[in-house]
């Protein structure tokens, strides 16, 4: 009966998919259709297998993506910090020791202006952070900067000295200071960086 009704459930998805398809879209939600297709073929991707290994994808405004690996992440700087760490249901959370690196670091590869230089028209500048399964969170440039906040927002990859669990990572968006972890991103794909209207 299960192997019945995810048939039907995968029929169903593709039905949906192929209406989808007939509608009119905007040229700059392309990649979201392109997940979608891929969600369609293959609903495991959503759960990346333990000990994947990170890959991060990082879109400037120019639109041209950077893919990072593990070799390129590990030389990034590297940054721990102690927070109330989401534990089970009901809004509970443990103490634990996040360590990753700063998002702004990986800003400063893309040439996202930073300090001094973030104001006027770079301050219509955000990010959007993606997990594997659509969910984004939203961050304005300047709440990233060090010049306008204290509080680090962090690409991590490990949490208590080990890699995080496979519903997790590899890399989850840590926001520091946000009293939620609703931005908090798990298995992050990819960080985009657009401009308001």
């Amino acid at each position: 009966m299960t192997t019945e009704i995810r048939r039907v459930e995968k029929g169903l998805a593709a039905l949906a998919f192929a209406v989808l398809l007939q509608a009119p879209r905007p040229a700059e939600s392309a990649d979201r259709w392109a997940r979608a297709a891929s969600f369609v073929d293959d609903q495991s991707a959503s759960t990346p297998p333990a000990g994947a290994a990170p890959t991060l994808r990082l879109v400037p405004l120019t639109g041209v993506a950077l893919v990072l690996g593990t070799s390129d992440l590990e030389r990034l700087p590297r940054q721990t910090v102690r927070v109330a760490y989401p534990a089970g249901t009901n809004h509970q959370t443990s103490l634990a020791e996040i360590s990753g690196f700063p998002l702004r670091a990986l800003l400063d590869r893309l040439g996202v202006p930073a300090g001094h230089d973030i104001r006027g028209d770079a301050l219509q500048l955000y990010v959007v952070a993606e997990g594997v399964d659509g969910y984004r969170a939203v961050l304005a440039l300047a709440e990233l900067d060090p010049t306008f906040s204290d509080s680090p927002v962090l690409v991590a990859d490990r949490r208590d000295g080990q890699p995080l669990a496979g519903t997790e990572g590899p890399l989850r968006l840590i926001v520091v200071g946000d009293k939620r972890p609703a931005r908090w991103v798990r298995q992050l794909v990819r960080i985009g960086v657009h401009r308001a209207p």
